[in-house]
């Protein structure tokens, strides 16, 4: 019986690990696009709808124009935060014309 649940244990792990992989993998193939929830209203503005299609030349556009590394989810929200904050008009303008090329 010792014997079997050994073997058990080793397939539970191995399974664990493939999952564990899988899930990591399937994540790297994702756009990071969680700041684009609050954006709905700026895509509005500039008149763009992020599909599955193009959600992810949206959000490397986005951040390629403020300069950060691409998947860097939280730096790319604070900079758009600050952007906004210290001038919308300038900042929704950049924006539609970096997103409409």
């Amino acid at each position: 019986m010792g014997n079997s649940s050994s073997k058990y244990l080793i397939k539970t792990g191995l399974l664990a690990v493939a999952l564990t992989w899988l899930l990591f993998t399937f994540y790297q193939l994702l756009p990071m696009t969680c700041y684009f929830r609050h954006m709905k209203v700026i895509f509005a503005e500039i008149g763009i709808e992020p599909t599955k299609e193009n959600k992810k030349e949206i959000d490397q556009k986005i951040h390629e124009y403020l300069g950060v590394e691409y998947k860097n989810c939280s730096q790319t929200w604070k900079l758009i935060k600050k952007h906004r904050a210290e001038n919308p008009e300038h900042f929704i303008s950049e924006l539609k014309t970096v997103l409409t090329q």
